[in-house]
């Protein structure tokens, strides 16, 4: 198995026609991030450049920020050390995975970084406020619950999509709130210099 053009230290093997993946390896090839284990909970977690992602032993689903991600097949330990479903997880870090045949090795490769505009923002923040309908939005679990409602009719066009989008969106929306929140301040900042300067 290759990661853009590397071989991927660790074997990768086949069960049940899903092909399995060591999750430190793979996540050092795409983005060189680090693991954690957890062995309480039998729990294997690295916060990678997208998210922060938790992949349970034995699970059927690992945690995109909270997020539950289904995944092809369940994760497992073998020689020691945990196997995830290659192509669930690499398209949920946005990587592509090519399969030739069983005479080539798979192929994954790392998608370029997308480039947005400062208007491309602006338009989707006018789309949050106009979506939002004075919804209160600070909390973490208020945004959340509004990114998924938002995409509750979302068809995937391919496996992860819809937790990338939403992940994407809870950002737009954080930075959006963020925004709004110093421009009240700034205010209010302004009203009480003001105050003070006429006491």
């Amino acid at each position: 198995m290759t990661v853009d053009g590397e071989t991927l230290s660790g074997a990768a093997f086949a069960r049940e026609g899903v092909t399995y993946a060591p999750l430190v390896p793979l996540l050092d090839a795409l983005g060189g991030w680090e693991t954690t284990w957890d062995p309480s909970s039998r729990t294997a977690s690295a916060e990678t450049a997208l998210f922060d992602l938790d992949v349970p032993v034995g699970r059927s689903h690992v945690l995109a920020d909270g997020f539950p991600f289904s995944l092809s097949a369940g994760t497992l330990v073998w020689g020691g050390r945990t196997y995830v479903p290659l192509r669930s997880v690499a398209n949920l870090l946005g990587a592509q995975v090519d399969f030739a045949g069983w005479d080539s090795p798979v192929e994954v490769r790392t998608a370029p970084a997308q480039d947005y505009t400062q208007e491309d923002l602006y338009w989707l923040s006018r789309i949050i406020s106009a979506e939002s309908r004075g919804e209160p939005l600070a909390g973490p679990e208020e945004r959340r619950s509004w990114c998924a409602g938002v995409l509750e009719d979302y068809q995937e066009p391919q496996p992860g999509a819809r937790a990338r989008v939403e992940r994407c969106l809870y950002i737009i929306l954080t930075a959006w709130l963020a925004g709004q929140l110093k421009q009240e301040a700034d205010q209010q900042m302004t009203e009480l210099e003001r105050d003070l300067s006429n006491d």
